[in-house]
């Protein structure tokens, strides 16, 4: 995966709670962070998703994350030109293979376990020093703001809204039909 190459790397993250991440630039810290969203989505920030594969080896890309949701062990692994599984995505639950026959199947499965938006995911990944200071120095307004941008929750705000304007009218409404009573 990217610098990697044919070394392989392992982060352990078990521990519950917040993840600081700290090393010199250039040390590959953004690099864990890309190889857990691609492996998780299916996605890069910035790239095609080929450019995941290590410039050198050219070949054999492989990412796997294993996690915990709701009491039950998972397991992703993605490949990219890899001599043996090519482009291929497998979840594991335990033990068990129940990768679907279809990626794009796959990949709404891993989506359907890890109950978390692309965007909201890395969103919450990379909640940089610059942004955090931005942040403290917000007032109480534009900090919603960025927890609805942090967490995707803008379509949820804007149903609530829409859903409290419904409520008014429809209380609206009832008042008008006490009153012509």
């Amino acid at each position: 995966f990217y610098r990697y190459g044919i070394n392989e790397q392992t982060l352990d993250l078990s521990n519950e709670g917040i993840k600081l991440v700290t090393a010199d630039n250039g040390e590959g810290k953004s690099s864990i962070f890309y190889a857990i969203i691609w492996c998780l989505y299916g996605k890069t920030l910035q790239d095609s998703v080929d450019d995941v594969v290590n410039r050198r080896t050219k070949k054999n890309c492989k990412v796997s994350v294993e996690f915990i949701e709701d009491g039950v062990t998972y397991k992703i692994i993605r490949y990219r030109k890899h001599e043996e599984h090519e482009n291929n995505i497998y979840v594991f639950k335990g033990e068990r293979d129940i990768s679907l026959r279809k990626a794009p199947d796959t990949q709404q499965l891993i989506l359907d376990i890890i109950k978390m938006p692309y965007h909201a995911f890395v969103n919450s990944t990379f909640f940089s020093t610059e942004l955090y200071k931005e942040f403290l120095r917000a007032g109480k307004a534009d900090r919603l703001v960025t927890f609805e941008n942090l967490l995707s929750l803008k379509e949820i705000s804007i149903l609530y809204d829409k859903t409290k304007e419904l409520r008014t009218n429809t209380n609206d409404q009832l008042d008008s039909l006490r009153i012509n009573k």
